[in-house]
C-alpha cells in the first residue's frame, strides 16, 4: 500500500505507467484469483495498460465520475446521501473478476488518498461532480475592481499610441474578422519537407487552406500513415510512440512559411496548440479504426 499512497498529481503519465507494469511483474501478493493466486495474474498486461491509458486522457473530473460509478456499484451499503462514522465496506472487480483495491488502483491510474476522498463524498453527495472548495472564491490578494480597470485602461492607451499596428489593421478600430497573413509556400520549400511525388499534392493543400490548425492537420497523411497516427502522438505521452520529429519539424517549417509569425515566444505557442489538434487528429483514428 506505501507503494500506491506515494503516487501524487504530479507524476507524469509515463511514470504512472511504469510504476503499473512493475506492480504486475511483481505482483499484488493478495488471494482473490484463481486457485487462490493473486488477482493481477488474471489479466493480461495489454488488457490493463489498454484501460490505464484511456482513463489517463480523461480529464480530471470524468476520471473521478467513472470512480464514483465504481464505488456505487460495488459499495455494500446503499445509503447514500447522510454523512456516516465509519466508511461503507466496497469490494472491487474489473471485468466481472474481484480484484483487490491495489489492483483497482493501478488499473485507473489513482492513489489511494484520491480513491479514500472519492469515498468520503459519494457518501455525501453520491454520483456528483466534485468542486473546489474555492470555486467561485475570490483569492485574498484580489485587487479591486477600480485599480484593474485603471491597469487595462492604462495598457490599452500606451498600446494605441506606441504598438506597430498589424497588416489589415486600422488604428483604434477593432476587427474581429481579419485574416491571419499569408505568404504562398514555393515548390523549392516543399521539396525540402516532402519526397517528389507529394510536392504538387502539398502544394494545392497549401493553397487551399486559410486556418493554420487546419492547415497543419490536412497535411498529416502526407507525412504519417493512420497506422503511425493511431498509435502515437506528439510527444510520446501516456505510454504512446512519439510521432517522428524531423517529419513533424518538416510539418513546422510548411505550416509557418504559409503563416509566418515573427515573434519566437507567440510561434512556439501556436505550435503547442497546433500539436493539440494532431493529437486530437490521432485520437480520433484509433477510435475510428477500433469501430470499424
Amino acid at each position: 500500500m506505501a507503494d500506491t499512497e506515494s503516487i501524487v498529481r504530479e507524476e507524469t503519465p509515463n511514470a504512472v505507467i511504469e510504476r503499473a507494469k512493475k506492480f504486475l511483474r511483481e505482483g499484488c501478493g493478495c488471494s482473490p484469483g484463481s486457485k487462490g493466486g493473486p488477482c493481477s495474474r488474471e489479466f493480461r498486461e495489454e488488457t490493463v495498460l489498454f484501460n490505464l491509458n484511456n482513463c489517463l486522457e480523461l480529464t480530471s473530473g470524468e476520471l473521478d465520475l467513472i470512480i464514483l460509478a465504481n464505488i456505487q456499484a460495488f459499495t455494500r451499503n446503499d445509503y447514500v446521501g447522510t454523512k456516516r462514522n465509519g466508511t461503507s465496506r466496497c469490494t472491487y472487480q474489473f471485468q466481472s473478476v474481484l480484484i483487490c483495491k491495489e489492483m483497482f488502483l493501478h488499473l485507473y491510474g489513482i492513489s489511494y488518498s484520491r480513491l479514500r476522498r472519492l469515498k468520503e463524498h459519494y457518501e455525501t453527495h453520491g454520483i456528483y461532480p466534485r468542486t473546489h472548495g474555492n470555486t467561485k472564491r475570490l483569492p485574498s490578494n484580489t485587487l479591486p475592481q477600480s485599480t484593474t480597470e485603471n491597469v487595462h485602461n492604462f495598457l490599452t492607451n500606451y498600446v494605441e499610441e506606441n504598438a506597430f499596428v498589424l497588416p489589415g489593421r486600422i488604428p483604434g478600430f477593432k476587427s474581429e474578422d481579419v485574416k491571419v497573413p499569408e505568404i504562398p509556400v514555393g515548390e523549392d520549400v516543399i521539396r525540402t519537407c516532402v519526397t517528389p511525388r507529394k510536392v504538387q499534392s502539398v502544394y494545392a493543400t497549401l493553397q487551399k487552406e486559410k486556418e493554420r490548425h487546419r492547415c497543419a492537420v490536412k497535411l498529416l497523411p502526407y507525412f504519417f500513415s493512420d497506422e503511425e497516427l493511431k498509435g502515437s502522438n506528439t510527444d510520446g505521452t501516456h505510454g504512446k510512440h512519439p510521432l517522428d520529429s524531423s517529419k513533424l519539424n518538416s510539418l513546422r517549417v510548411l505550416v509557418f512559411s504559409k503563416f509566418p509569425v515573427e515573434c519566437t515566444t507567440e510561434r512556439d505557442k501556436l505550435w503547442k496548440q497546433i500539436k493539440a489538434k494532431i493529437n486530437d487528429r490521432c485520437r480520433a483514428i484509433k477510435y475510428a479504426k477500433r469501430a470499424n
